[in-house]
C-alpha cells in the first residue's frame, strides 16, 4: 500500500448520465465536493444535474403530461475504512431534490457496501459495490437496489490529479407502482 497524502481534495466531476426512471434518457451533470483518502477515507458533494423528468402520470386520474423543465440537486456523504490489502467497507448517505414544471419532490437514502482497491506496478482500478436503501424521509420516488462504483485509477492513487469515474445502478423505483430501473453515469473526476 502506498503512502497516502491525508490532506482533503477538491473533486469536481462532469458526467453524462444515461437516465432511467422515466427522466429523459440523456443528461449532463456536475459534482462538485472535497475528500479524503487514508485508511479512513471520506467524501462530501453537491450534484446538480440538468434531467427533466420525460413525464407526469396522475395514476388516479388517468392522464400523462410531459415535463418541459426539471432539474434535481443532491447532497452526499460517504466514510469508510480501508484495510492493509487494500479491501473496503464503506456506508453514505444523500438527500435529493427534484424540482419539475408541474412539482417538486424530496428524498433520502443510505448505501453500505465494500469493495477493493486494486493495485499493480503500472496501473491501479477501484471497485465497489453498495446496497442502496430508502429512507422515509420527504416525498420522492422510493429508490432501492444495487450501485457499483468502478474508478481508474484508484482513488488512493496519490500521483493522479484525474480519474475515469463510472457508476451504474440497477433496481426498483416504487412512485407509487414499483418498477425496474437502470441508469449509468459516467465521466472524468478531477482532484486538486
Amino acid at each position: 500500500m502506498q503512502a497516502q497524502d491525508t490532506r482533503p481534495k477538491l473533486e469536481l466531476s462532469p458526467q453524462i448520465d444515461f437516465n432511467g426512471g422515466s427522466f429523459q434518457p440523456v443528461s449532463g451533470s456536475m459534482t462538485g465536493g472535497l475528500g479524503m483518502e487514508d485508511r479512513f477515507l471520506w467524501h462530501v458533494s453537491g450534484t446538480y444535474r440538468a434531467a427533466k423528468k420525460a413525464t407526469y402520470c396522475n395514476d388516479v386520474a388517468g392522464t400523462c403530461v410531459v415535463n418541459p423543465h426539471g432539474d434535481s440537486r443532491t447532497l452526499e456523504a460517504q466514510v469508510g475504512y480501508r484495510s492493509g490489502g487494500g479491501w473496503l467497507a464503506i456506508a453514505g448517505g444523500s438527500f435529493t431534490s427534484l424540482h419539475t414544471t408541474l412539482y417538486d419532490k424530496t428524498g433520502s437514502e443510505m448505501t453500505f457496501g465494500g469493495g477493493k482497491d486494486l493495485m499493480h506496478d503500472t496501473w491501479s482500478a477501484r471497485l465497489t459495490a453498495e446496497y442502496v436503501i430508502p429512507l422515509p424521509l420527504g416525498h420522492t420516488n422510493v429508490e432501492h437496489g444495487f450501485k457499483v462504483h468502478f474508478t481508474m485509477p484508484s482513488e488512493s492513487a496519490t500521483d493522479h490529479w484525474i480519474f475515469f469515474d463510472e457508476t451504474f445502478f440497477a433496481g426498483w423505483v416504487c412512485d407509487p407502482k414499483c418498477g425496474r430501473d437502470a441508469s449509468l453515469t459516467m465521466g472524468p473526476k478531477f482532484r486538486f
